[in-house]
């Protein structure tokens, strides 16, 4: 790979060329405009993510936010060299990424679209803890215990409730060099006008300089819920009690999700949706799809071989 000379990334990258395998270099002056990591989907400018197979290759490809890719070597035949951004391939892929993701490419630079500040029309409880940058809206009630770290963008009327917590680190655990390392989030959360975080849930922030965790105006999140990073839940969206939303999913607006729901990880849950309670989602739901059972299938069916399973008992 001919050597490159540039910016932070590129600093980076030669200081750890025993992962690089090839790069497509067509656009290599690229490499100066990173300044985070990210995912195939970020939306934050200058972001380097990790292209494990194909079609996520494909994604970031097309992906005016992302700027360089690492790519497995696997991928090396597969791509045109013309591409416009430049495509780091290794035979650790993973590896290459998640080190980037501990070098800070971020550093120096401002969290965009944050305008920290706390309206004196909020109603925040002397136990809460506010720690971190935090953009506080009027109207918001923070009850006792609950902590809210930063960056958090809390809009006009929301409610966290007694210990709920807001912007925590969550289960990122990942092997680097034989050590598993639980990764730094170094993202956001936004929470919308009028939603609801009730007691003892928790938002995890998203792992990802200028990204967040977001949750919709009027979504409503039980108690003892968990929603990992970088997910996203739409507007009036009801999510029960003891729920588990597993990182990077996205939930669309008006949706329900019953009591002690597991929904796997990058799912995607449709406008108008139901999960039943206790249902383990691990394939995407359609668009006003009704699902329930272990794992979560068409409601109807489910009903259908229930009452089916009754009358052989009988």
């Amino acid at each position: 790979m001919r050597a490159m000379m540039g910016g932070h990334f590129t600093k980076f990258l030669l200081e750890n060329e025993g992962l690089l395998s090839a790069a497509y270099e067509g656009a290599a002056d690229q490499l100066d405009l990173v300044s985070q990591t990210g995912t195939v989907w970020s939306t934050t400018p200058g972001t380097v993510c990790q292209a494990s197979n194909a079609s996520y290759l494909a994604a970031a490809l097309a992906n005016d936010h992302v700027v360089a890719v690492v790519a497995d070597a696997g991928l090396a035949g597969m791509q045109d060299r013309y591409v416009a951004k430049p495509i780091i391939f290794s035979d650790e892929p993973e590896q290459l990424f998640l080190k980037a993701h501990l070098a800070r490419l971020h550093d120096g630079n401002e969290f965009p679209g944050f305008s920290p500040g706390c309206s004196e029309k909020a109603d925040i409880s002397d136990s809460a803890v506010l720690t971190g940058p935090l953009a506080i809206a009027d109207g918001v009630r923070i009850g006792p215990n609950a902590t809210v770290i930063g960056p958090a963008i809390i809009g006009e009327g929301v409610t966290i409730e007694a210990n709920a917590v807001v912007g925590a680190t969550g289960l990122y655990a990942k092997s680097i060099n034989g050590r598993l390392v639980n990764m730094p989030h170094f993202g956001g959360v936004r929470i919308d006008a009028g939603a609801a975080i009730l007691s003892g849930a928790v938002v995890v922030k998203s792992a990802y300089f200028g990204s967040v965790t977001s949750i919709g105006s009027e979504a409503h999140i039980g108690v003892q819920t968990n929603i990992g990073h970088d997910v996203v839940v739409g507007p009036r969206t009801r999510i029960s009690s003891n729920v588990v939303i597993s990182g990077r999913t996205r939930i669309g607006a008006d949706c329900w999700i019953g009591a002690s729901v597991s929904v796997a990880n990058g799912l995607c849950i449709e406008d108008g949706a139901s999960v039943k309670i206790g249902s383990v989602v691990i394939a995407d739901v359609a668009r006003e799809q009704t699902v329930s059972g272990n794992f979560a299938l068409d409601h109807r069916r489910n009903l259908l071989r229930h009452a089916r399973a009754l009358r052989d008992r009988q």
